[in-house]
């Protein structure tokens, strides 16, 4: 199995799983070393439906932001309840045109707010946004990680660690419900790695 890329994939460790799986039909068991979560477990998530999950009461509706500066693509995501979908990826440079995008993405889904990481350019989004009264909430992943007992078990090196780890354990739970036909996330979820330190 020789991807466009004339690696022979069927060779390589660090070979893409969704590669490996979906044009080789070799199906691994678990990421390579290091990978934070199994295709095994996004390929259940792909395939698993909770869209009950959002007519329970108190079911989260909200979006999330990851704004790109540079060149790099834009992404906002809508959660309802445990099912969550990609609403768009797109290139835009220009902030204040970003800030538009979201807030209409707010306005026609309903959701109760949007988080954005306010790092770099996303800072500049999340106060336009508040200062338009609108419910934009920033998320700085390069903080120290929250107390909670959840974690208690664990040390997270920051903000942005502690939040894979519970993406991880949501996989983990089955409490999950991803777009079966997104591979370019299912892509993007396997390529996401951790280690352990010392401490």
């Amino acid at each position: 199995c020789v991807p466009p890329d004339g690696v022979d994939h069927d060779l390589d460790p660090n070979a893409n799983a969704m590669w490996m799986s979906k044009i080789c039909g070799v199906f691994p068991e678990k990421t390579q070393a290091g990978g934070l979560i199994p295709i095994t477990w996004v390929k259940s998530a792909q395939l698993r439906d909770l869209s009950s999950s959002t007519k329970e009461k108190g079911a989260l509706h909200e979006l999330g932001a990851d704004v790109g500066g540079g060149g790099d693509d834009s992404a906002t995501c809508e959660r309802r309840g445990h099912v969550y979908r990609i609403l768009r990826s797109y290139t835009e440079p220009d902030t204040m045109k970003q800030t538009g995008v979201i807030i209409n993405d707010l306005l026609e889904t309903g959701a109760s707010c949007v988080k954005v990481d306010k790092i770099g350019i996303g800072w500049g989004i999340v106060n336009r946004g508040q200062e338009l009264n609108k419910p934009f909430i920033g998320i700085n992943v390069g903080e120290g990680a929250t107390d909670d007992d959840t974690a208690s078990d664990e040390r997270f090196a920051n903000l942005k660690a502690e939040l894979w780890w519970n993406v991880r354990s949501l996989f983990e739970s089955g409490l999950i419900d991803i777009d079966q036909f997104d591979d370019e996330l299912a892509a993007e979820l396997l390529s996401v790695r951790y280690e352990r330190m010392s401490n």
